[in-house]
């Protein structure tokens, strides 16, 4: 959830500092950024409540998260890797 949330945190910045004018390039792709980066944080959120009940399930014998969470997981960081590879690209566009 942190990633995510940073990852928005700058793209906002990078708008902020790259947009003047009408939207261009540029501001188009980092929109594609932020709505991946929006949509990885509400993956990462909808699987929170998920993975917290079954670590307090779990107990001392230790937590292996379920193959539902792991996979939420996995498809969040691809969409943060889409964002950050936007917010790149969004710099030389």
């Amino acid at each position: 959830m942190g990633a995510a949330t940073a990852a928005v945190l700058t793209g906002v910045l990078l708008w902020f500092l790259v947009h003047d004018g009408p939207p261009g390039l540029q501001e188009h792709i980092l929109g594609v950024g932020a709505l991946c980066a929006l949509v990885a944080a509400g993956v990462q959120g909808s699987s929170a409540r998920a993975l917290r009940q079954a670590s307090a399930a779990a107990g001392p014998e230790g937590f292996k998260p379920s193959h539902r969470v792991a996979t939420s997981q996995r498809f969040a960081a691809v969409l943060l890797a889409v964002t950050v590879t936007c917010m790149a690209a969004a710099r030389y566009a």
